[in-house]
């Protein structure tokens, strides 16, 4: 009989600890990701530090990948949907400028598209293909890595949160 109650004791302990427990499922960056340099087209530099604040994706892209061209569009219409609420870092993989300006004519992104810069995703440990989404909350901290094409929905979801406006 005192074995059962100490038995129910510990799990309800173990139990009530986990409910109490802060989880956080997201991965802090390496300090020295915050102060790398992301280039525009027009030579502009920020930092990736800048876009602290708003949850943030960040993608790697190339214009002249198929997947990355069904992926841009669907990104460009996550990110009117959500007013400004979040960031979306883009940085094209391209060699050719002129076919990645083309590309940027065509498409008309309303987020910053960044050249390609390769102490960026040695930072974040490599990149194995494109398009290559990281998912970073406010803080900048990694939530969820996407390589391959990736839905809207299981982004807003990797965000936390599966309706537009308040991610």
């Amino acid at each position: 009989m005192m074995r059962k109650l100490l038995i129910t004791l510990v799990a309800v302990a173990g139990i009530f600890f986990l409910l109490m427990t802060p989880h956080s499922h997201a991965t802090a960056l390496p300090e020295k990701c915050f102060d790398i340099q992301l280039k525009t087209l027009d030579g502009t530099v920020h930092k990736l530090s800048e876009f602290k604040g708003k949850p943030t994706i960040l993608v790697f892209w190339a214009s002249w990948c198929p997947h990355c061209r069904k992926e841009m569009p669907q990104l460009k219409k996550l990110y009117q949907e959500e007013g400004g609420d979040i960031n979306i870092v883009a940085v094209a993989m391209d060699k050719d400028m002129d076919r990645l300006k083309n590309y940027l004519e065509e498409l008309k992104p309303e987020f910053p598209v960044f050249t390609r810069n390769e102490e960026l995703p040695e930072c974040l440990g490599g990149i194995s293909g494109v398009p290559t989404l990281f998912i970073l909350d406010e803080n900048l901290f990694l939530l969820k890595k996407f390589v391959g094409t990736t839905s809207n929905e299981k982004i807003k979801e990797a965000m936390g949160n599966e309706s537009c406006g308040c991610l």
